[in-house]
C-alpha cells in the first residue's frame, strides 16, 4: 500500500512530541516522531520489536540501563519488553520507528 506523507496526519501525543503513522499493514508499522528540545518520553517498554533511526538532530537514547548520545543516521534495535527511552537534544529531532507487530494502541 502506497501512502504519501503529506496525506497523513501528525498528532501531538505528549507535550513536545508529534507522531505520524507513515504506513502499516500485515505485521509491520512505520511511524515518525518529531520532538522539541529537552522532551523526555520516559523509560517504557512494550511487547513489540522496534527499530528506531534518528533522521534529524540528536538525542539521548536509554536502553538496558545505558544512556547513549545518538545522532542523525544512528539506529537502535529494541527487543520486546526491554525498557527504553529517549530525550531530544535539539528542536526538530526526528525519529523513524518500525514496529512489529503494529502498535494497535497507535491506530
Amino acid at each position: 500500500m502506497l501512502v504519501k506523507r503529506n496525506e497523513t496526519e501528525a498528532r501531538q501525543i505528549l507535550p513536545g512530541v508529534n507522531r505520524r503513522i507513515l504506513n502499516h499493514g500485515g505485521k509491520l508499522m512505520m511511524t515518525e516522531f518529531v520532538f522539541k528540545k529537552d522532551t523526555d518520553v520516559g523509560v517504557h517498554s512494550h511487547p513489540h520489536e522496534q527499530i528506531s533511526c534518528l533522521i534529524r538532530g540528536s538525542g539521548k537514547f536509554h536502553l538496558r540501563g545505558i544512556d547513549t548520545i545518538i545522532e542523525k543516521g544512528d539506529s537502535v534495535y529494541i527487543p520486546p519488553d526491554v525498557p527504553h527511552g529517549f530525550i531530544a537534544l535539539e528542536d526538530g529531532a526526528t525519529m523513524i520507528d518500525a514496529f512489529t507487530p503494529p502498535r494497535e494502541d497507535f491506530l
